[in-house]
Parts: C-alpha cells; sequence; structure tokens
C-alpha cells in the first residue's frame, strides 16, 4: 500500500523520484499496456537567473525546478536527456495544483489541450524508447 493515495483523477502518469535523488521513474499508459521507464537524474544548474521549460508539460521553472533525464537504450550505447520538472510531477502543474513560483507564457490552450500535449509528449516519448 502507497504512504500517500495518489490523485488517480489527476494523474496522467505515475511519476516520483528515488530517495537518492539520481533516479526518475514514470509509469504511464500506452498502446493499452503499461509501460514503465527508468531515467537518470541531475539537477540542472547553471549561473544567473534561467528559466527552463519541462519538455512534457511546458511549464517554466526557476534554477532548481527542472532536471534533466537520461534514458539509456537497451544495451547503454546511445543516450537521449530531456529536461522534465524536477520531481516528474507534470500532470499537477498543468492542473495548476502544483505552481512554480514562475510567472508562466500566457497559453490560449484549456485545460483538455494541455493535458492532450502532456500525454502526447509523453508518448512521443515512450516511442522514442521503443525505436531508439
Amino acid at each position: 500500500m502507497l504512504p500517500v493515495e495518489p490523485p488517480w483523477e489527476s494523474l496522467d502518469y505515475l511519476g516520483w523520484i528515488h530517495r537518492s535523488g539520481h533516479l526518475g521513474f514514470i509509469v504511464c499508459e500506452h498502446d493499452a499496456q503499461l509501460k514503465g521507464l527508468v531515467l537518470e537524474r541531475s539537477v540542472v544548474r547553471t549561473p544567473g537567473l534561467r528559466r527552463f521549460m519541462c519538455d512534457l508539460c511546458c511549464t517554466l521553472h526557476e534554477q532548481g525546478g527542472i532536471a534533466s533525464f537520461t534514458r539509456w537504450n537497451r544495451d547503454r550505447t546511445r543516450a537521449r536527456s530531456h529536461l522534465f520538472c524536477a520531481d516528474l510531477q507534470c500532470s499537477q502543474y498543468v492542473r495548476g495544483k502544483r505552481t512554480t513560483g514562475c510567472v508562466q507564457m500566457t497559453e490560449t490552450l484549456d485545460l483538455s489541450g494541455k493535458v492532450e500535449r502532456l500525454t502526447a509528449n509523453l508518448a512521443r516519448l515512450v516511442t522514442g524508447l521503443e525505436h531508439g
């Protein structure tokens, strides 16, 4: 049993960070099957005030709010890195249940459009794993 029951009705995927902070996990449905991803995680640190955008949900974060997540092919000969919300809680940011402290860009998409974009980006990530 999970220590805290996730808010299933507002999750597009289940994402969490290992207590060591070096790994991230994503479980999602893709092609009517559950897929699990294990990603190496490193927090992005740069000098000065910079903002970064999550590749999944397009939320803007200040330093520390974004992390580089690396996925390897099966034989660990090639890797791809992506910038995602450091806590992997994109579903909560898209729905306004979590905020970053950053001023977000004005969008014309409504909530369903943002959720659709998030799930499409996640599907591309999973498909890229299957073909890369």
